[in-house]
Order: C-alpha cells, then structure tokens, then sequence
C-alpha cells in the first residue's frame, strides 16, 4: 500500500512534472539541446511521487516503462538521428504516464508531433520569407533538425492533465 493512498492527490502532485516539461520544450526550441537538469529534475520528482503514491510494484512497473522508452530512444537516435536530449526526455517522463494512459499518451505524441511539425516549417518559411532572424534554432531556416522535445513534453503533459482531470483534480 502506498503511503498516502490518494489518487487524487497523486495526480496534481504529478502535474509538478509540467515544470521541468515546459523546461524541456523551451530549451528544445531555442538551442535544440535540452540540458540535463531537465532529466534529473523529472527523476527526482519520480522517485519522491513514487514514494509517497505508488506501491513497489507500481514503481517497479513506470520504472520498467521507462527503461523500454530508454531503449526505444536509442533505436530512434540510431535511426532517425533523434537527439540524446530528446530520448532521455522520454526515459525520464515516461514513469509519469500510468498504464491506462500508455495509447492516449502515444496518440497525443502523433499528434503533436504533426501540429508541431507543420508549425515549424510554417514558421521557418515565414520567417525566411520576411528576411527575418531570430536567435531560436528550432527556427531557423538552415537547421535540419526538428525539436523532438516539444511534441514529447506536450504529450506527457496532455497525459498528466488527462490523469488529474480523471482522478477529479
């Protein structure tokens, strides 16, 4: 038994998690880089949420969950150049995301990451066309990288949101 038994409770204690999330996306956006702060303060606040909410098993369940995100990053980063940043982001927030949530939380991801992407390429063209330049790199028109860490933090977000709304928070 966990040791507050209040979902939810647990589950507006867990929307602390949108913090280092948006952290995350801004981060992304200006410098494609996400800093390691971001995944540290996502571990941190996990590991205290799971010991104040979760059972062991529970724990032990997102931590698996996140270690198979961890794996699914490297394949990513291996295949479609995803950056480090981007797959510890999803190690990291992925013990977040309960079980029921997994398909909402990867629905939401496509989703995301067609809006987002639409919304840089709109933007870069703007942007070139006007002959305007701006400091954030996501925008720039020469840079071939997308901001992986935006559609992820807004999913897990959506998730987290979905998860308090849910629990009646």
């Amino acid at each position: 038994m966990p040791f507050l038994d209040d979902p939810a409770l647990a589950a507006q204690v867990a929307l602390l998690a949108i913090l280092p999330l948006l952290w995350a996306a801004i981060s992304d956006l200006r410098r494609m880089e996400i800093p390691d702060g971001v995944h540290f303060a996502l571990l941190g606040l996990f590991v205290l949420w799971a010991v104040l909410f979760l059972t062991p098993g529970e724990a032990g369940v997102r931590v698996l969950q996140g270690l198979a995100m961890m794996l699914v990053g490297l394949a990513m980063h291996f295949a479609l150049g995803m950056g480090g940043g981007d797959m510890k982001l999803m190690a990291a927030a992925a013990p977040f995301v309960a079980p029921w949530e997994r398909s909402f939380t990867l629905s939401a991801l496509c989703l995301f990451m067609i809006v987002m992407t639409l919304a840089v390429i709109a933007l870069r063209r703007a942007l070139a066309a006007r002959g305007v330049e701006t400091g954030w790199h996501a925008l720039k028109r020469e840079e071939a990288q997308f901001p992986f860490g935006v559609p992820i933090a807004c999913a897990v977000a959506a998730a987290l949101w979905l998860a308090a709304r849910v629990a009646g928070g």
